[in-house]
């Protein structure tokens, strides 16, 4: 039993470093785009209420609430909301993150692109 607790706890370990190491910027239309006054230029700025009513759905909360879903439920959050994309391409076919997306879906009007 503890080859396993520590098996599980090394694979979570690699998962965060996945998720962490394994997302890079990509353009998102639901982000709003705001000047930068020092450089005159345009900077991505998230919506950050997008993203709260995301998580405050009933169906991403249970998702987030659960330590097997939570990690991909995060991650597709992340890469719905705020511009990043996650490299772990499996994560995308799964449950959690479909139902993710349909909480997205349901809130933004249909709206998925990435």
């Amino acid at each position: 039993m503890e080859v396993i607790a520590a098996i599980i706890g090394a694979l979570a370990i690699i998962v965060a470093a996945l998720i962490t190491r394994g997302c890079s910027k990509t353009v998102n239309p639901s982000v709003v785009q705001t000047p930068d006054k020092e450089q005159n230029t345009a900077v991505a700025v998230p919506d950050q209420e997008l993203e709260s009513q995301l998580r405050d759905d009933p169906r991403v909360k249970r998702l987030l609430g659960n330590k097997s879903w939570e990690l991909t439920a995060e991650a597709a959050i992340a890469e719905l909301t705020r511009e990043t994309l996650c490299e772990v391409p499996g994560w995308r076919r799964t449950s959690t993150w479909q139902q993710v997306e349909a909480a997205w879906s349901d809130l933004t009007g249909g709206n998925i692109e990435v």
